[in-house]
């Protein structure tokens, strides 16, 4: 069956290393945050394949199918509301972020309230989702994979994707200790305020809209410490979920070769030997803590985390 695997997190929660891994299973085509794909090729950044984007393998022949020319505009190809944290000028300018957020709350109202003519006011996104699940085909076509995992993470493109096609789509909802998000911030220079929300809001609203309209069967919660910790476990357990029995070869992950959009940078590392990051414990002060706690300690707690 054709399966289109979406990782749905906020940021800094392990999605680029669940998004390697799940793609490395030989039925499966890991392309990393595909919702900034048109950014990427606009910058010719590294493909997680190594090479600049518009020499790489996959993406430009997927964006020639398309009927975009990659060197010429690819903000052509309209993937949705994009709100990448560092990049294109044209993407990052407060202008575009303020104007993309008014976007994705009136997308969100529709969602959570049900007001189906609100979305009169996002054409924007409903032609994203259009495109989106077009290149998952094309990526199927070029590579043969079955399985496409898209790790944009964000959760309206999630229940989106599902709602046009929730038999052949599957969310992960992938979770890290919100105080490990919230230092992950801070490190970063983001206010308090921002880094709590940025982990908080996330699941908050994701769990409104999942519990609205995707089926429970078709999503599941795994933890990033779990992955780090007892990765063959997890990776077992997910591979079910998706239909797929569990194979060594997405553990040494490094030794194949991906189309990683975007995401974290330890994509091009080379070894993988898995390390959990828990700088928050000794980095994070009384008072950080006690934020934290105050505003976002209940979600966590749900989620399994004293």
């Amino acid at each position: 069956m054709m399966i289109n695997a979406f990782i749905t997190s906020a940021g800094h929660s392990g999605s680029t290393l669940l998004d390697m891994m799940l793609g490395s299973h030989p039925c499966c085509e890991s392309i990393g945050e595909l919702v900034h794909l048109p950014m990427d090729m606009a910058m010719n950044k590294q493909c997680g394949c190594g090479h600049p984007m518009q020499k790489c393998g996959l993406w430009p022949v997927v964006m020639n199918r398309m009927g975009v020319d990659p060197r010429k505009d690819p903000y052509i190809l309209n993937l949705g509301y994009a709100l990448p944290m560092v990049g294109d000028k044209k993407r990052t300018s407060l202008l575009y972020r303020l104007t993309t957020r008014s976007k994705n709350a009136i997308k969100y109202a529709e969602l959570r309230l049900g007001i189906d003519w609100i979305k009169k006011l996002t054409p924007g996104f409903a032609i994203g989702i259009d495109n989106t699940l077009s290149i998952y085909d094309h990526v199927r076509d070029v590579t043969g994979k079955d399985v496409v995992v898209d790790s944009s993470k964000h959760y309206l493109r999630a229940v989106e994707l599902y709602r046009r096609r929730p038999e052949s789509t599957r969310i992960i909802v992938l979770v890290r200790d919100g105080r490990g998000v919230f230092y992950s911030f801070l490190k970063r220079q983001y206010g308090r305020r921002f880094s709590m929300n940025a982990w908080r809001e996330h699941y908050r609203r994701l769990y409104i809209l999942l519990n609205k309209y995707v089926d429970p069967q078709h999503r599941i919660v795994l933890h990033y410490e779990d992955l780090v910790e007892d990765t063959q476990r997890t990776l077992d357990s997910l591979c079910k979920f998706i239909g797929l029995e569990y194979i060594d070869i997405m553990i040494g992950f490094r030794s194949l070769v991906h189309h990683n959009i975007n995401g974290n940078d330890m994509k091009f590392l080379t070894s993988s030997e898995l390390h959990m990051d828990v700088k928050w414990k000794k980095k994070l002060s009384i008072s950080d803590l006690e934020y934290f706690e105050r505003h976002a300690g209940k979600i966590n707690r749900y989620f399994g985390y004293v």
